[in-house]
């Protein structure tokens, strides 16, 4: 989403994309094309916000995660609870640490500062192979969201992975007021991942569920307290 124009022609593909299958590899793309125009402001934006609010991108605004909330809730009828394992956060941590390589790995080279001999100048040079693995990892996960609320996001997405953890150092968090609050519980009882509240779990995707359950307004939005 950093990268700006690398070669100087594009053919093919939806909104010209080089790769010939949309949006897969944007993240470390560096071919311009319609899309590229947005990269710079989107990736900023999605800083900019989690910041402010911790993954509320994941939770509200990432057009992956619409999309799979919408499968989850036709396959399963929005039912289910997630399971409560770490068995593939390792994987996710992995994939989280190989695209951020990527992107550093990329902007070194467009700013001549590294050799195009890397990892990420393979995945170029194969484009089309590589798009056709993302592409099929992507129908994974959207295919295992329809069974598991939110499964792919939780335990593989890099990006999420990225923004875990300014749920803990985001300007803006989630409280609950100790006189406002009827101890309902609905907010731990509506929480799709079964967090419990409040809560600054890297896991937590601002989705505001807690928020909009509560009925006696006892949960806000406040600005977290300095750590000095």
């Amino acid at each position: 989403m950093l990268l700006g124009g690398f070669a100087p022609t594009v053919s093919g593909g939806l909104l010209g994309c080089s790769s010939g299958v949309p949006f897969v590899l944007c993240t470390i793309c560096p071919s311009p094309c319609t899309f590229s125009l947005v990269r710079p402001w989107l990736f900023g934006g999605i800083v900019a916000s989690s910041a402010l609010i911790g993954k509320a991108f994941c939770g509200l605004a990432c057009p992956i995660g619409i999309v799979t909330d919408l499968l989850h809730t036709l396959f399963d009828g929005g039912k289910g609870s997630p399971p409560k394992t770490r068995s593939l956060r390792n994987v996710r941590h992995g994939l989280t640490a190989l695209t951020l390589y990527l992107m550093v790995e990329a902007a070194g080279v467009l700013l001549g500062l590294l050799p195009n001999v890397g990892l990420w100048s393979v995945l170029i040079a194969r484009r089309r192979l590589t798009s056709f693995i993302f592409a099929v990892g992507l129908l994974a996960f959207l295919v295992t969201s329809m069974l598991t609320y939110r499964f792919g996001c939780r335990q593989l997405c890099p990006i999420g992975g990225l923004l875990s953890p300014t749920n803990r150092l985001s300007y803006l968090s989630f409280e609950r007021g100790t006189e406002e609050c009827s101890a309902c519980g609905s907010c731990d009882a509506e929480c799709p991942q079964d967090l419990t509240f409040p809560s600054a779990s890297p896991d937590c995707m601002r989705c505001m569920v807690c928020y909009t359950s509560c009925s006696g307004r006892g949960i806000s939005v406040r600005r977290r307290p300095s750590r000095e």
